[in-house]
Parts: C-alpha cells; sequence; structure tokens
C-alpha cells in the first residue's frame, strides 16, 4: 500500500474564536481597540441560545418557509352590531380561535379566586389576586357607605366578596390578552379580535415592545417598568409592534 504525508496549516474558524483575542493581542492594544476588535471577531450566530432558546424564531422560519400564514382579523363596531355573530362564523370558516374580552375578563376572576396552594409561585397569578381582591374590597366599602346603619334589632348580610360584579383592571386584561397570543394555536393558525382591543391606547397597550437590550455576555437585560403618577400616561416612544 502507498503511503504519503501531507504538511497542513490549520486555520482555526470563526465559530471558536468567537471574541478571542491572541495573547499579543491582549498585550499591544489598548482597551478600546480590544473593545472594537472583539466585535468584529464575534461570530454572527443566528440562533445562539440553540433550538429551545430560539423556538418562536424557528417557529415563524418554518411557517414562512412553508407558507403557512396565520390568519388575523379584527372586528370593531358600535354595541349589538353583530360582531361575536360573525366572529363565531369567520372563525369556524378559518378553523382558527376566537378571542372575546369576556373570555379573558372571566379567566381574571376564575384565577382570582384560587387558594395560594393553587396559585404557588406563579407571579402573574399572585397579581391578578391581589388586584381583584383591591376592586371586590373597595367595592365592598361601597356597598357598606350606601347601606347605612341597619334598622334596629338588624343586621345587614354579609357581603360575599367573591361574587361581587368587579371589572377586571385593564392592565390585566393586556396581559391576559397578550398571554393567549403566545400560545401555538394562535402563533400557527392565526386568530380573530372581536372587539377588543376597543381604542387605540388599548391597541398600544397589547401589541407594543420595548426593543430588548443585551449585555456583553448575550443575556436579555432586565428593564424595569416606567411608574407612572395618577393621571399620567404611558409614552410608547421607542416602542416596536409585536
Amino acid at each position: 500500500m502507498d503511503r504519503f504525508s501531507i504538511n497542513l496549516k490549520m486555520k482555526a474558524s470563526d465559530a471558536f474564536k468567537d471574541g478571542e483575542l491572541t495573547p499579543e493581542q491582549e498585550e499591544t492594544l489598548e482597551e478600546e481597540e480590544k473593545e472594537a476588535m472583539i466585535k468584529s471577531l464575534k461570530f454572527p450566530w443566528h440562533c445562539e441560545k440553540g433550538i429551545i432558546g430560539n423556538m418562536p424564531k424557528l417557529n415563524e422560519e418554518f411557517n414562512k418557509s412553508r407558507g403557512l400564514n396565520p390568519v388575523k382579523i379584527f372586528i370593531s363596531g358600535p354595541p349589538a352590531s353583530g360582531k361575536t355573530f360573525y366572529a363565531e362564523k369567520l372563525a369556524k370558516y378559518y378553523n382558527i380561535p376566537h378571542v372575546h374580552v369576556k373570555q379573558l375578563s372571566d379567566e381574571a376572576l376564575r384565577i382570582s379566586v384560587l387558594d395560594d396552594e393553587a396559585i404557588g409561585e406563579n407571579a402573574f397569578f399572585t397579581e391578578i389576586k391581589t388586584k381583584c381582591d383591591e376592586q371586590r374590597a373597595k367595592m365592598a366599602e361601597e356597598i357598606e357607605a350606601k347601606r347605612g346603619d341597619p334598622p334596629d334589632g338588624e343586621e345587614w348580610p354579609e357581603i360575599n366578596l367573591a361574587t361581587l360584579p368587579i371589572r377586571v383592571p385593564s392592565d390585566i386584561i393586556y396581559k391576559l390578552l397578550r398571554l393567549e397570543l403566545t400560545k401555538n394555536a394562535y402563533r400557527n393558525r392565526g386568530y380573530i379580535l372581536d372587539g377588543y382591543p376597543r381604542t387605540y391606547k388599548d391597541a398600544q397597550y397589547c401589541f407594543l415592545n420595548r426593543p430588548v437590550k443585551y449585555n456583553e455576555d448575550g443575556e436579555v437585560e432586565e428593564q424595569d417598568e416606567e411608574e407612572l403618577e395618577e393621571g399620567q400616561e404611558k409614552n410608547f416612544d421607542g416602542y416596536i409592534v409585536d
């Protein structure tokens, strides 16, 4: 059998360097030059966090490559104009989920009466329960104030907080809608929005996001929510459409 040898000079792929400087560059370059060099050597990963960390992006690419475009419909109109009637017809025709604000409100009320064990460490469920309890307590105070003193020898019946017809706070409805639309059925097939968001302001809260910021390690930076004073409107400048 014939044998031969070959002298190869191997050069590492940029994927393996990924922002690393050589010992010589570390010693000779100034700090600003190092930062520029590291940035230029950074490998342009398409899905740096892997399949699980980039599932929404892969889901979107899968649908796009196969022409699977979700159907997204919004129906608006005055009360009793037939929004729900036609929404149900369209949802059945296109086989897409039908989203009504009442189902979001009912879900919030269902969560608000769960006990602490059922809620566990779910921060969003805790927020729903806390805010709905505040609404119930406020309504109970108003009822007590209207009742006044009971007739002599009698007592007013105890108010059942769980059955009070409270109005779920708008910020909870916004978050529930956003959470609903992230489900696979909505992302892949689409959805029909039945009369909600009602206003431009509602739509801003539901469909605008702050741009995601990353630190030097490529990890998402936590961004604190702006604290608004009473009567102050949220500023959506710089937000992007989700």
